[in-house]
């Protein structure tokens, strides 16, 4: 295995942080997320993860952003700062403080502008991210320069047990957590959303009990790219942001059809959960963010 980063050693440091038991969750019956994460190894693990299941009425699109490889494109971290915000912290006014106004008033001693200073909890919108963050983000306003102070929710229930912040420079937004691509590897046809809700796993992102023709579905945003155009002989002006209905086809195996076998206009899903690309009936679609 390759060496660790600096940004990825700290990162799996807080994936794994013991957070305790907080008394609102039922991480003994369930587990908590820092338990499940010991031995884990994040580096060799899929970005993101694209899976296709019928719920009785429901067709769940149900996409997965490891929040590991998320971050690690996103930030870069900074040991200085993070040892600063510990000192910071340590101070007597803060012994009863909780994070947010620590945080807050030592982004206004590192340069933040008052109206700089944002939080969020990704928890409280649209978010395909496999855990909960919670951060404190501001701009230096001398060297212009995003940080992030990034806590993990290592615990069980979302309103306790999230790690201590680390410190990170943003060097790509945050905001765009609930942003998913599925495309297909062949054929290049792809279907882009920003709003998380699309695919959310708590969601019916499909309810196939409203659809005209029963086992047909729409796919959200259909875009195609220029090669599948090519492949499929489809002009630009009559398919740009088009939604396409197929025949839904639920396999109880995990082999597709033989491609002689497969249907135009059919939208193959196999015992795994993964799909067949209906477009081009070859590749198996993958997702991205």
């Amino acid at each position: 295995m390759r060496k660790l980063s600096e940004t990825e050693k700290a990162l799996i440091a807080q994936l794994t942080e013991n957070t305790g038991i907080a008394m609102c969750d039922s991480g003994g019956a369930y587990g908590r997320n820092w338990e499940k994460n010991q031995g884990r190894t994040f580096i060799d693990e899929p970005a993101t993860v694209l899976n296709f299941e019928k719920w009785g009425e429901c067709f769940h699109i149900n996409i997965t952003h490891n929040v590991f490889h998320w971050l690690n494109e996103r930030v870069d971290y900074d040991a200085g700062m993070t040892r600063r915000l510990k000192a910071f912290a340590r101070r007597k006014q803060y012994e009863d403080s909780y994070w947010p106004e620590i945080v807050e008033d030592f982004a206004g001693e590192h340069g933040a502008n008052e109206d700089s200073i944002g939080s969020v909890n990704t928890y409280n919108g649209a978010d395909l991210l496999s855990q909960v963050l919670q951060y404190y983000h501001w701009y230096n306003r001398d060297t212009d320069v995003e940080y992030a102070a990034i806590q993990i929710h290592g615990g069980a229930d979302v309103r306790g047990g999230y790690t201590a912040p680390k410190v990170y420079r943003v060097s790509d937004g945050l905001f765009d957590n609930a942003r998913a691509t599925i495309h297909c590897p062949v054929c290049r046809a792809m279907w882009d959303s920003d709003e998380g809700y699309y695919w959310h796993p708590e969601e019916c992102s499909i309810d196939l009990s409203f659809l005209d023709e029963p086992g047909n579905v729409e796919l959200p945003m259909g875009n195609i790219g220029r090669e599948a155009w090519k492949l499929l002989n489809l002009s630009e002006e009559g398919y740009s942001g088009k939604q396409e209905a197929y025949k839904l086809v639920m396999l109880d195996t995990e082999e597709f059809p033989p491609q002689a076998e497969r249907v135009r206009g059919d939208f193959y899903i196999n015992s795994e959960g993964k799909g067949l690309c209906p477009y081009c009936l070859t590749g198996k679609l993958e997702a991205s963010w």
